[in-house]
């Protein structure tokens, strides 16, 4: 059997693993962490669990081929799928909106804030419905797809390329600014960043209200661990606390990789599913310009990343009159150099097996882009300042809720907190962002990348950061698409 070795155990090196094992290859996964799911994971703290991805899902919906590729690769083969009432709930000047996931109780909602902004009001509805049927395809790559199938995939989401064309066009801070109402433009620019475009936000939430963005009970975390248990039931070898150093090339073909304590490891190809930039930086030595993703970085003002501030809180008894996805306007507080007036929180009282002890946890993210996360890094290394500052940020957030909701008075307790800093530290996420380059007005339209690096042969690369717009659904995508490629050239029919 030929070999494959595969560098990151996150989302994308177990699918690569998965389906190397499913063609007749042998495979490795070589883990850098104890743990293998990368940024998919969850943690412990003081007797409470953290999840620290999944807020919903692409792909939980049956009968669409992202929901039987997680099924395929034992993400949610038996699994329930949780579906909430409403995307997000926001309390702006007194007064609560809610989107709720469907449609017709949205418009009447928004309508009943602003009577006056019906025509925009409907103008988004009717573009969420036309995103509806862009879905991400997972049979096989682009690049090895023929006419005929770049024919049907065209015709199947006609009526959402319109749409996402025009919207892509025009930021969350222009479309809220369109609104007469001062509330709803608040609601609007809660969604993501001002300079992000209005079509991510359109895209997500005609998913959820489709039912295509469920969340898989039991947490992030346990969807690791089953397709980790899945690649290892197929015969893969999966080696957690194996940093890889190098990989080796020679004559111009990948042959395997070095790791940190100076073994080697011999391949006939290898997949390099960690993050980009530190595929291109650290293992690959620099050596080689990715030509597909090098414009990405080189102007990450119009193709932003996102990282995040997170505080997390565990509460004893009954949170049931908490929204799940709260967002509200508070005091102003300072925050690696910006001001927050408003403060975000997800409350997980709807998966039972995530309450521990009796405590329900709560997490609160504030967004930072890629000035804050220099930021963070820089503070990083007084630690002493990075903890107390940490602490403050947590204790401001913790106020705000009290006041707020004063019934959890004596019941919350801060548990834990991750800055971008934490995120590059644990994941290797590059600028400490949680997803790939965020969409603008002026950004880069990525076709897809077909997982190649010019100048080296039997090597692809995989992952959320080369399939726009990134998130779990593109690392599980490219995760198979890598092992396709290998097929290919090895003339294995799929």
């Amino acid at each position: 059997m030929k070999k494959i070795v595969i560098v990151g155990g996150g989302i994308s090196g177990l699918t690569s693993g998965i389906f190397a094992q499913k063609y007749g290859f042998e495979s490795i996964v070589l883990e850098k962490n104890s743990v293998a799911g990368g940024e998919c994971t969850g943690w412990d703290r003081q007797g409470s669990h953290i999840d620290g991805c999944i807020h919903w899902l692409t792909g939980t919906k049956k009968d669409t081929e992202l929901y039987d590729l997680w099924c395929e690769v034992g993400a949610l083969d038996g699994i329930d799928i949780i579906n909430l009432d409403y995307y997000y709930m926001f309390e702006y000047d007194g007064k609560k909106i809610c989107f709720y996931n469907d449609y017709n109780k949205l418009r009447e909602e928004l309508l009943s804030v602003s009577a006056e902004d019906s025509e925009l009001i409907d103008e988004f509805i009717s573009a969420c419905k036309a995103v509806e049927s862009i879905e991400m395809p997972t049979s096989k790559p682009m690049d090895m797809m023929s006419i005929i199938d770049m024919m049907k995939l065209g015709k199947k989401m006609m009526s959402g390329f319109g749409a996402m064309k025009k919207y892509s066009a025009v930021s969350c801070k222009e479309f809220a600014e369109r609104f007469k109402s001062p509330i709803l433009q608040k609601v609007f620019r809660s969604f993501m960043l001002d300079n992000y475009s209005i079509s991510q936000v359109m895209f997500s939430y005609a998913t959820i209200v489709s039912g295509n963005g469920g969340i898989p009970a039991r947490g992030s975390k346990a969807m690791a661990m089953r397709m980790a248990d899945k690649y290892k039931s197929l015969g893969g070898q999966l080696r957690l606390n194996t940093s890889v150093d190098e990989i080796i090339i020679k004559d111009g073909k990948a042959v395997g990789v070095k790791l940190q304590n100076g073994d080697i490891i011999d391949a006939d190809y290898v997949i390099s599913a960690c993050d980009a930039n530190v595929t291109l930086q650290k293992l690959l030595r620099g050596k080689y310009v990715d030509k597909q993703l090098q414009p990405y970085y080189d102007d990450l003002e119009n193709n932003p990343l996102q990282s995040n501030v997170l505080v997390a809180f565990a509460v004893d008894g009954d949170v049931s009159n908490l929204p799940i996805s709260f967002i509200f306007d508070s005091e102003k507080y300072e925050i690696a150099g910006k001001t927050e007036d408003r403060v975000g929180m997800r409350v997980y009282s709807y998966d039972k097996s995530l309450v521990k002890n009796g405590k329900t946890t709560i997490t609160s993210y504030i967004s930072q882009n890629t000035q804050q996360f220099d930021y963070w890094k820089k503070l990083y290394e007084n630690k002493e300042a990075y903890k107390a500052e940490k602490t403050r940020i947590a204790e401001e957030i913790l106020k705000r809720i009290l006041k707020h909701f004063p019934e959890l008075e004596g019941r919350i307790n801060i548990i834990d907190v991750a800055t971008p800093a934490t995120y590059e530290r644990y994941c290797g996420a590059y600028k400490g962002s949680w997803m790939s380059f965020m969409s603008t007005p002026k950004s880069k339209q990525s076709q897809g990348h077909n997982g190649k690096i010019d100048g080296i042969d039997n090597f692809q690369i995989s992952g959320q950061w080369i399939y726009s717009p990134g998130g779990l659904p593109c690392a599980v995508a490219t995760g198979k698409f890598a092992v396709q490629r290998i097929c290919k050239a090895e003339k294995i029919k799929l």
